[in-house]
């Protein structure tokens, strides 16, 4: 029975890890921004500030291997701007509003940003 009880935590940890739909990978597969994404390469001279400095400390840090791309699209009627890190295991973690502010998927409807977002372009290759 003490061994019953000693696997039981972990019983519950797996099947709560397994069910949870945010995780599901076909839903994260909906929104992609594929290579024929346009590309408007932009200076960051020419970004706002906050991404600017974000992609300065990138670009001093930046490891072997590393690949980012940053995206800018439109969500809300608002610019968004997804940050994509080839060594990143979380789709959307960066995924920022027009003021810099990392978008919660707590708060905010995943499925309708999959759904809405649009007017997506590549503005930023970081290699």
């Amino acid at each position: 029975m003490k061994k019953l009880l000693f696997l039981l935590p972990f019983f519950l940890l797996g099947t709560a890890c397994s069910s949870d739909e945010e995780n599901n990978i076909e839903s994260q597969e909906q929104f992609t921004l594929p290579e024929s994404t346009p590309k408007e390469i932009i200076p960051k001279s020419e970004m706002p500030y906050w991404l600017s400095a974000k992609l300065q400390d990138i670009e001093d840090n930046l490891k072997p291997l590393d690949k980012y791309k940053v995206y800018q699209g439109v969500w809300k009627e608002e610019a968004v701007y997804h940050i994509w890190s080839i060594l990143s295991s979380c789709i959307y973690y960066d995924t920022y509003d027009q003021q810099g502010t990392r978008i919660d998927w707590k708060k905010n409807d995943i499925k309708d940003f999959e759904a809405n977002s649009h007017d997506w372009k590549l503005i930023y290759i970081i290699e």
